[in-house]
């Protein structure tokens, strides 16, 4: 049985335990954006990122993490931090390229976004066909 859970991925991790097989988090862009009921800022930004991979990569077999390119050089600093802590993982970047993106008069929108799979080194890709 397959189960999907849309909700604050760490919220989600603090209330549950056990472990899964994937989990996927696109978490927000951190521009300072003002959305209806929302602002897109968080003073400790990088912090709560890593307190994500640090909750989150024990927990699951394979972890996507989607990220704004802004951030990209952090994020994988953070990630390298936990990972360096002997916890094992085989990472690899995407790019998830879209045909929309943030109007601006000052600049092309970049079109594209980050996405990392970070896998336990036992897990293996399967592409199962009909």
């Amino acid at each position: 049985m397959k189960t999907l859970i849309n909700r604050d991925c760490l919220e989600w991790l603090r209330e549950t335990d056990g472990n899964w097989d994937v989990g996927i988090a696109d978490i927000p862009d951190n521009l300072g954006l003002d959305y209806d009921t929302y602002v897109d800022k968080k003073e400790d930004y990088y912090d709560w990122v890593e307190l994500l991979l640090r909750t989150a990569l024990p927990r699951f077999k394979v972890f996507w993490l989607s990220y704004y390119h802004k951030h990209q050089v952090e994020v994988m600093y953070r990630l390298r931090c936990v990972l360096n802590n002997s916890l094992k993982r085989d990472v690899k970047g995407y790019i998830w390229r879209f045909n929309f993106g943030q109007y601006t008069e000052t600049d092309n929108p970049n079109g594209w976004r980050p996405f990392l799979r970070i896998s336990r080194p036992d897990w293996r890709f399967s592409a199962k066909r009909r």
